[in-house]
């Protein structure tokens, strides 16, 4: 087997195109499930992509999902918070459902998701009291945040060169060829 090199696929002459790699490794692959309507997929690969840039950014520390989601996240339009959205991302990744520890003992409401493009505000169901955020309204903001994130990549090499040995852990389509 031989390991493709990403590396060389994605640096321009103006440095590392962190954009585009995080596109076609992440974002590309959330709008065609989300196209095919395999919404749950899409959010669980969505919750994930955060996962994966938080270690990106911050390296493998505790806490990391939640600061880099409030370092660089408007999560206000969406009606969620990192610590709720945290709790969700345990649930939905390890259960495919919203019921996190913490929300079976009460310390944090479920949450859920909703499509809908044309109605993006936070919903509160009246008779279990989960709250129901818009997909739509989760992928704007991670989207922003991300597309906000790498550009601070930009022109700056130690960064960049923190990002590629943090990469070089990434599992990737086609990485491990016969």
């Amino acid at each position: 087997m031989r390991r493709t090199d990403w590396l060389a696929a994605y640096v321009t002459p103006s440095g590392l195109n962190v954009h585009d790699l995080l596109h076609d490794d992440f974002t590309e692959a959330i709008k065609l499930l989300y196209a095919h309507k395999h919404y749950t997929s899409a959010i669980k690969l969505l919750v994930s992509l955060v996962d994966t840039v938080a270690f990106l950014d911050l390296g493998d520390v505790t806490g990391n999902y939640e600061i880099w989601l409030s370092k660089h996240a408007t999560l206000t339009q969406v009606g969620v918070t990192p610590s709720e959205l945290w709790e969700f991302r345990n649930a939905v990744l390890h259960m495919t459902n919203p019921l996190s520890r913490k929300v079976l003992s009460g310390k944090v409401l479920a949450l859920t998701f909703y499509t809908d493009p044309t109605f993006k505000s936070v919903r509160i169901d009246p008779d279990s009291g989960t709250k129901m955020f818009s997909f739509e309204a989760l992928y704007e903001a991670i989207v922003e945040a991300v597309d906000a994130w790498t550009k601070s990549y930009s022109q700056n090499l130690s960064k960049q060169l923190e990002f590629i040995q943090r990469y070089d852990t990434i599992l990737r389509k086609g990485e491990l060829q016969n």
